[in-house]
């Protein structure tokens, strides 16, 4: 979360580049310490989002941008790729009459 804490079952989309734009490779979910992997990626460019299924975060996009648009792109080309961290911020609210 924003103070650095983990959050367990947090929902991680992968997507990837391909000819036609951006397409959602697969969903996965960290683990109790915040943790996860994505295993068996061809090489190419990939982009991170984190959301919180239980609506108390909002989403966000690796690293730290808040649209998908803002994401930044990660190189996977054979080897491991670590360190990407997603951020989650509380989520707000609108109000009014």
């Amino acid at each position: 979360d924003e103070a650095g804490a983990p959050v367990a079952s947090a929902e991680v989309q992968l997507f990837r580049q391909d000819v036609e734009g951006w397409t959602l490779l697969r969903t996965l979910r960290s683990d109790a310490a915040g943790a996860y992997r994505a295993d068996v990626l061809a090489t190419g460019a990939y982009r991170v989002q984190v959301r919180d299924p239980a609506g108390f975060y909002g989403q966000g996009y690796y690293p730290d941008a808040l649209t998908f648009a803002d994401a930044g792109s990660i190189m996977v080309a054979g080897a491991d790729v670590g360190g990407i961290d997603g951020m989650l911020r509380r989520g707000g609210a609108i109000t009014g009459l």
